[in-house]
């Protein structure tokens, strides 16, 4: 229809659940809709393409770092290797989630830079300017990490972009006229809801109202030191320097138990070995100065970055937030891996593949059993896997009842968007009984029959005539259970029943 479910026109941020959030990569969803139909399928598949566009991108990056050693003549294969194996990027970019969209997006501003840079290739400025652009209305980490890495780049090569001034000017243009409108609806007030909503530096946060009690007392007692350490502004850089360092740590990026956020099960982000691969890369780069090192501080800036979003947000460390390091790491591992590599030549000229070998074999077996069979058992409720069931049901019973109730809850979280994604209802019909009225994270809808609201099974008085669905944690004790919906580990999520 070109409106979302509110009823606005092409927007540039998707109000969605109230927090408002870049629309470009359900543009790129509808195509697919249009062609396979609505499905998980056609809402992920977009996401794969992207995940496979930004393994060739720095594959073509690592060709091109390649050229300042032969030592790191292979450093393209290995670090797209790297990549295309990584739990962290199979993870998100099976996901339909924007994210991989900002972050390949991203990954293709990067190459047109070190295309301009290191073979002269001033139109790429431009190119470098539509995808950088654009990667701010794919994610919106970039509009933290984008400007810092144009920034880096002009302080760097300054005296290229000044000889190349025309092609810099007309990407300068073409930069301002993709980013305009996503600024501009970011600073708008709901555009500033999402920051708001997860923003570290809350009053409400407890570090913030401990340290302001600490202060009162400090100032009580003309505690100098106590003053200072919990002023304010020493606590925003404490909690910022707490959440940017999180994103290193060994245990959250090489190590997982069997639950934890955008993690597979009883993985890291990365394998154990690439920590082996980044330290020794780090060391080439730093200390052998094995890349020109405006090259390596421009690589350093666009992996330092990636954690700055996540790092100004609650639930530090993020993974989704903090993507943009994951490429860095690849390149920088597969610098390590090669340098091990080339070290073993002498020693262990045959026995050097067989560790490969095995290596590679143990941990895609690990991934296999981790992705493929642990994961969708253990963490099927986190996908509200029972929903799926639960609305075929609720289609095929809708006839036999005056009024359908569903919660909002747990389970059943958000079941409105469920609903109209499963029964496929159509959007302009959707629209024109009202569409929806609130987005938020417990809001009532309704669509004609069905009701989706938040339910105080004490206080509902239940009727004879009307089908409920709840979580089987919130529903009542006295009903009539009419289906009962399982997740993938067998365990009850959803129970319909009526009075």
């Amino acid at each position: 229809t070109g409106k979302d479910e509110y009823g606005y026109r092409l927007p540039l941020l998707l109000r969605a659940y109230d927090d408002y959030r870049p629309a470009l990569y359900v543009y790129l969803v509808i195509p697919f809709v249009k062609l396979i139909g609505l499905d998980p399928l056609s809402v992920r598949f977009p996401s794969v393409i992207l995940s496979l566009v930004s393994v060739y991108l720095l594959y073509c990056i690592g060709k091109l770092l390649s050229k300042f050693s032969t030592r790191l003549l292979y450093l393209g294969e290995v670090s797209a290797l790297t990549l295309a194996i990584s739990p962290w990027h199979i993870y998100i970019s099976r996901l339909g989630h924007e994210s991989n969209l900002g972050f390949t997006l991203t990954i293709a501003g990067v190459y047109a830079l070190l295309l301009f840079i290191l073979e002269k290739k001033p139109w790429q400025l431009v190119w470098a300017a539509v995808w950088l652009g654009l990667s701010l209305h794919g994610y919106q980490s970039q509009k933290l990490i984008v400007p810092v890495l144009l920034a880096t780049t002009v302080l760097l090569y300054w005296k290229e972009c000044i000889k190349e001034w025309k092609k810099l000017l007309i990407a300068s243009v073409v930069f301002l006229i993709i980013t305009i409108p996503a600024v501009y609806v970011t600073l708008t007030g709901s555009g500033l809801s999402r920051l708001k909503g997860t923003s570290a530096f809350s009053q409400d946060a407890p570090i913030f109202s401990q340290a302001f009690n600490n202060f009162q007392i400090a100032k009580k007692d003309n505690d100098a030191m106590g003053m200072i350490i919990n002023n304010r502004k020493v606590v925003i850089a404490r909690v910022f320097f707490s959440n940017y360092v999180s994103h290193f740590s060994p245990t959250w990026l090489f190590m997982g138990s069997n639950r934890e956020a955008h993690k597979v099960p009883y993985l890291g982000l990365l394998y154990p070995w690439e920590a082996i691969g980044i330290i020794v890369g780090l060391v080439y780069m730093l200390i052998f100065n094995g890349i020109n090192i405006r090259v390596l501080l421009l690589i350093l800036v666009w992996g330092l970055s990636g954690p700055l979003p996540a790092a100004i947000t609650t639930q530090a460390p993020h993974a989704m937030r903090a993507y943009t390091l994951l490429p860095v790491l690849s390149l920088t591992g597969g610098i390590g891996v090669l340098e091990v590599w080339y070290l073993l030549k002498k020693p262990l000229a045959w026995g050097r593949w067989i560790i490969a070998l095995f290596i590679l074999s143990w941990s895609l077996l690990q991934f296999w059993n981790g992705y493929f069979i642990v994961f969708p058992i253990t963490q099927s409720d986190s996908f509200q896997y029972a929903m799926k069931d639960t609305m075929s049901f609720v289609i095929k019973a809708n006839p036999s009842y005056k009024k359908i109730i569903l919660s909002n809850n747990a389970s059943l979280y958000q079941s409105y968007m469920f609903y109209l994604f499963y029964t496929r209802v159509n959007p302009a019909r959707y629209q024109s009984l009202g569409g929806s009225i609130s987005g938020g994270y417990d809001k009532s809808h309704q669509i004609e029959n069905v009701e989706f609201r938040a339910i105080d099974w004490s206080k509902e008085a239940l009727k004879a005539d009307t089908l409920y669905v709840a979580d089987v944690v919130d529903a009542p004790l006295h009903k009539r259970v009419v289906n009962i919906f399982r997740n993938l580990d067998g365990k009850e999520a959803i129970i319909a029943f009526t009075l």
